[in-house]
């Protein structure tokens, strides 16, 4: 199972559990493996915006961000 089968498997219960206990819940300093087979960040990201779960990212690699984009 890859990692965004298994978010997806468990979020949108952990989700309602912490809707029915009236807490929020987030994701928080994820970051994603580079090794062959593990999905990009975007797609691993898609399950928690699909299930309404706020994230954050683990880090930016800025050598990957277009240099336009840097302040």
């Amino acid at each position: 199972m890859d990692f965004a089968s298994q978010w997806a498997f468990f979020f949108p219960k952990l989700r309602d559990q912490a809707l029915a206990a009236g807490k929020l819940i987030m994701v928080e300093e994820w970051g994603v493996g580079t090794t062959p087979g593990n999905e990009p960040v975007a797609v691993q990201a898609e399950v928690f915006d699909d299930a309404g779960v706020p994230w954050v990212s683990f880090s930016l690699i800025l050598s990957l961000i277009h240099e336009d984009l840097l302040c």
